[in-house]
């Protein structure tokens, strides 16, 4: 219960002006959120509330996520679409309130988490109309036995900042600017609601909810914008709190710029770098242009392929309800995890189920599936993103000059505002070194810097790490870890990615079109899982086969030009081999062997190399038949396999042969 004493009286020098409010809260289960509603006259408001851009920022001091969101404005919007709608004549003009957060800071400006002890008040403003509710420089003076009567702050330890209306404040202050007597100032008056998040004001947060000021100024950020406005992805991917594969997401990446000094690529599974992703552009899946290593909505996919479980649509599906948290609980090896507790989670769905309530993870369950999930499968995107060469190359370079883990960090990880206020800040321009490395890496790695491929490329490591107890023993990782075992594949993708990533046509059949052009269907991001699977297990052995085994003779048939027949599809195919020597036919073998795996059951790697043919296989069968229909030619079932077989072969034999090497370095089991 909130604590109230008897003080009153006037507004002193130090403090803001009287604010007259009518207070309320919002009382939902266990949780209340307190408000002050209350007007401000536009030159009040200009005074006294701000963006949260201008809480100060001290540039070796990290800047977190939720801060980034908040500072990260659309001035085009506010002072196109918003400011022209104020400026238009013969139309009503009106807004809805703005949402205000009072913030503590320190003597500098920066935010602080919690309100310090109450400050003292000066006897002489003590009256017994009042009743008073204070939590530190901030006070709420009631007339005694009402909700309404006068709120004030002191503006040197508390700011006033703006969690939801910030587009239509800049609006308000560019029409103020520019035409200051059509707004009047002194006489045009907004709504404004102001929280005092603390207990003293009573502030009671959820249960396992956040309870922090910045915390809880996220939560009702993002809550405020979803269900107001849609807010665009990567926000809610950044912000929501409640979004298992949200939260799971940015568990791998850095909280906020200049977080940690990023750690080489040796040392990985660490946290993906927040600058390194880019959370800014909206709607954003590419990334072969600009300067980071992957997208928002791209990692968020990627989640979602290694967690391969959707949350049911209805929270009232108590069945489906309790199969998705075992599923998550199996999937993101959350048994000992703190925080998750099958047996609580089991014992809420019975009581929901009773008084049919809606089922929902709490907060705190959530960050736990998450860190689970960061701690186990989460390192197979870590992996691929922080140690696989296309992605680790780029990491390299930023951080030899400066752009990741010194100053300019700030700069990259941030927007176009964001970086020219770097500029005007410390008088340089990171931008011509970032764009040379990134132009010499991307163009270096371009299809490992297309959606499909990254997907890809993190599906085979996830096929990997679920074959890890078959694997580890067969490239002589004796501790059987997720780390070692995904460790030793990073060798063998880096020296695939080395030697063939340059040498596009040999992924055609996967995502490249035979016109060069890319193909972003889901067969395509499977079918470079399955190549890669292949090619990264070459020396393995294949399994029993159904059927007759190819002779070296009829192999290297397969794989001479032709032109005879259907075969005249792949006539053009700069990859067939006029003298295949004996690694070229190994190759193929491994291929045909693979294609030739029956259902039946069998153990070894037999399972994880038919699933990986019969990805790559979708992919190649797409595109034989779109060479078909280009040359007007109708296949047979039979001579549609052949073709399938041929390309196919031919691609391993090539793969084969470049990645020999790796045998030289790295420990590959004879077959």
């Amino acid at each position: 219960m909130t604590a109230l004493s008897k003080f009153g009286g006037a507004a002193a020098p130090a403090w803001t002006s009287d604010f007259q409010f009518v207070r309320g809260e919002y009382a939902i289960g266990g949780e209340q959120v307190p408000y002050f509603c209350t007007t401000m006259k536009v030159e009040e408001a200009r005074k006294y509330l701000n963006l949260a851009r201008e809480l100060a920022v001290d540039p070796a001091d990290p800047i977190n996520i939720e801060e980034l969101m908040q500072r990260d404005i659309d001035s085009d919007r506010a002072n196109s679409e918003i400011a022209e709608y104020l400026k238009q004549p013969a139309r009503i003009k009106f807004f809805n309130s703005l949402t205000i957060v009072l913030v503590p800071v320190e003597k500098d400006g920066r935010s602080k988490k919690a309100f310090d002890e109450n400050v003292p008040l000066p006897q002489d403003l003590v009256t017994e109309d009042f009743d008073v509710i204070q939590a530190g420089p901030v006070v709420a003076r009631l007339l005694t036995g009402t909700n309404v009567g006068y709120l004030r702050w002191q503006p040197e330890h508390v700011r006033a900042i703006i969690i939801d209306g910030q587009h239509r404040f800049m609006a308000l202050n560019a029409v103020h600017d520019e035409q200051p007597t059509t707004l009047k100032p002194h006489v045009t008056s907004i709504p404004v609601l102001i929280l005092v998040l603390d207990s003293r004001a009573g502030f009671v947060p959820p249960a396992g909810g956040p309870s922090e000021i910045t915390t809880a100024s996220r939560s009702i950020f993002t809550d405020l914008n979803k269900h107001a406005v849609k807010v665009t992805p990567e926000r809610e991917y950044l912000l929501d709190d409640r979004s298992v594969t949200a939260v799971c997401m940015r568990a791998l990446i850095t909280p906020g710029l200049r977080s940690e000094e990023l750690p080489s690529t040796a040392s990985w599974p660490a946290q993906i770098p927040l600058a390194a992703v880019d959370w800014v552009r909206t709607n954003r899946s590419k990334f072969d242009d600009g300067f980071s290593i992957t997208t928002l909505q791209v990692l968020h996919q990627l989640v979602d392929d290694v967690v391969d479980s959707r949350k049911p649509s209805a929270s009232t599906d108590y069945e489906a309800m309790k199969a998705w948290t075992d599923q998550l609980t199996a999937r993101l090896e959350l048994e000992a995890v703190p925080g998750w507790s099958v047996d609580a989670l089991d014992t809420r769905l019975k009581t929901d189920e009773l008084e049919e309530a809606p089922f929902a993870l709490l907060n705190s369950e959530v960050k736990a599936a998450a860190l689970g999930f960061r701690d186990s499968v989460g390192k197979v995107i870590t992996a691929v993103l922080l140690a696989g060469l296309p992605y680790a190359e780029l990491l390299s370079r930023y951080r030899e000059v400066g752009l990741l883990g010194g100053t300019q960090e700030l700069w990259l990880g941030q927007g176009t505002e964001g970086r020219n206020a770097y500029k005007a800040a410390y008088a340089e321009d990171p931008s011509p070194a970032a764009s040379q490395i990134a132009a010499e890496v991307k163009g270096r790695y371009r299809l490992a810097y297309q959606v499909v491929f990254q997907r890809g490329f993190v599906l085979a490591a996830r096929e990997i790490d679920s074959n890890r107890a078959v694997l580890a023993p067969l490239w002589n990782v004796d501790s059987g870890s997720r780390e070692d075992l995904l460790a030793a594949w990073i060798l063998r993708f880096n020296n695939l990615a080395r030697q063939t990533l340059t040498r596009e046509g040999l992924w055609t059949g996967a995502a490249v079109n035979s016109d060069g052009t890319i193909d972003y269907t889901q067969v395509s991001k499977t079918a470079i899982m399955g190549l890669v699977v292949l090619a990264t297990t070459m020396g393995l052995p294949v399994g029993e086969s159904g059927g007759a085994e190819q002779s070296n003779d009829d192999i290297r048939a397969m794989l001479r030009p032709s032109s005879s027949g259907d075969a005249v599809l792949l006539a053009a195919d700069p990859f067939a081999l006029a003298e295949a020597n004996e690694i070229h036919v190994a190759g193929a073998r491994r291929w045909l062997q693979a294609l030739a795996l029956g259902s039946r059951r069998q153990d070894g790697t037999a399972p994880l190399l038919r699933a990986a043919a019969s990805a790559y296989r979708k992919g190649v069968r797409r595109y034989v038949l779109g060479l078909s229909k280009v040359d007007g030619r109708v296949l047979t079932k039979e001579s549609l396999e052949k073709m399938i077989k041929i390309h196919g072969a031919r691609r391993l034999a090539h793969f084969a042969e470049l990645l020999a090497p790796a045998a030289d370095s790295v420990p590959i089991a004879e077959s």
